[in-house]
């Protein structure tokens, strides 16, 4: 007889699992439901960057910009990383440089860099390169922006004019960046967020034509 009672007890406890477990999953259909796609969350898009207009720009002007994530050091034995907030910083202990490649029209005049920079060391700086190198491999010139000794906080460095004309078939072209002071241990207080180029896109007459054969 306890032993039937026992058999009846656990039989009125799984239907109510089983009434409760249904009742919830209804609960969880009926919410999921009730939420459309015009009623998610919107995205909230980061707040433009107001900085001034380039020393240089003219009308007609074009701006090209790379984030410091995407820029790769240059040896394989560093250390780096990237903050929370985007800044491309080295981890290690070794000074090291950081570039990216730059594809520009035949005939864009490049005019000058702008690097956007997260800084709160007081000893230390970083710098940004616009550089280019002849088909050997050796440096044919470069624009530098370094951001003064002592910044505290986010702020952004003009380089000097640079004023030079693409010419693909006899350079290659890209921007880099390095910081000072590498040591672990103050590698947040110096970081890249951004680079920017300023140019002149090329006239007409520099573009390609293509004349389609009939």
């Amino acid at each position: 007889m306890k032993d039937r009672r026992v058999m009846q007890l656990l039989a009125a406890l799984a239907v109510v699992l089983l009434v409760i477990s249904v009742s919830g999953l209804s609960g969880a259909q009926a919410q999921t439901a009730a939420v459309s796609p015009s009623q998610a969350p919107a995205v909230k898009a980061p707040a433009p960057v107001t900085a001034p207009a380039f020393p240089n720009a003219a009308p007609g002007d074009a701006v090209m910009s790379v984030v410091g994530s995407l820029l790769k050091p240059t040896s394989s034995n560093v250390a780096f990383a990237v903050s929370m907030e985007g800044g491309l910083y080295c981890a290690g202990n070794v000074v090291v440089l950081f570039n990216t490649p730059v594809n520009l029209p035949q005939g864009t005049l490049v005019k000058s860099l702008r690097m956007y920079f997260y800084d709160v060391d007081p000893l230390h700086y970083c710098e940004g390169f616009f550089y280019w190198s002849n088909l050997n491999g050796s440096s044919g010139g470069y624009g530098v922006a370094y951001s003064p000794v002592g910044a505290l906080g986010v702020g952004h460095a003009d380089s000097d004019a640079i004023n030079h004309t693409i010419d693909n078939t006899q350079y290659s072209y890209g921007l880099a960046w390095r910081a000072s002071e590498s040591d672990s241990a103050y590698g947040l207080d110096l970081q890249l967020r951004s680079l920017q180029l300023n140019y002149t896109p090329p006239p007409s007459a520099n573009k390609t034509v293509v004349i389609p054969l009939n």
